[in-house]
């Protein structure tokens, strides 16, 4: 039986996206190091992808995203060309760098626009990291990230509060400003 089509906002401003994403078997396979790289690429993509980020929690075995995708018409081609050089050209020898075309323009608009390739490349590139650094393969998340569209402020308020709460109700922490995850 095919999968269900993710649902997504037809017009980015409408509302926000919670994004929860388990580790494999709900383990605790993150620690500290594994927490601070992750956060590391998250702050990386999301400063490539349309993203506004509102909150969010790293748990040793799941992370909460909420955040808010820019509408890909509200970024200016040298803002794109900024970001594809972000993240196709950093760390990249001069004379091996990728060059966005004029006729790129669109379908990279798209790309770094949908909600499903953000997550997809932070899991993966995140997986790769995870897998290399532990000497082991396999996969790392359990199956398709859930998200939930929050259309209003109060669903958002409400969400955010939940996330932000995650490590005190885990005993990490007293109160959610000394959670640095």
């Amino acid at each position: 039986m095919a999968r269900l089509s993710r649902l997504k906002f037809n017009n980015p401003e409408e509302g926000y996206y919670h994004v929860v994403s388990w580790m494999v078997q709900q383990e605790f396979l993150m620690g500290d190091k594994e927490k601070e790289f992750f956060l590391t690429l998250l702050k990386k993509l999301a400063q490539v992808y349309f993203v506004r980020m509102a909150t969010f929690t790293i748990m040793s075995n799941h992370v909460h995203l909420i955040f808010q995708m820019i509408p890909s018409d509200q970024v200016s081609d040298e803002d794109l060309r900024r970001r594809f050089n972000l993240y196709y050209n950093e760390d990249v020898p001069k004379k091996r760098q990728r060059v966005l075309c004029d006729g790129d323009h669109d379908r990279y608009r798209q790309r770094l626009s949908d909600v499903s390739c953000f997550i997809q490349d932070l899991k993966q590139r995140f997986s790769r990291w995870y897998n290399r650094e532990h000497k082991r393969y396999g996969h790392v998340w359990v199956e398709r990230f859930k998200s939930v569209l929050l259309g209003n402020i109060r669903a958002l308020l409400a969400c955010m509060v939940y996330v932000e709460l995650n490590a005190v109700r885990a005993g990490f922490v007293d109160c959610p400003e000394e959670y640095r995850y």
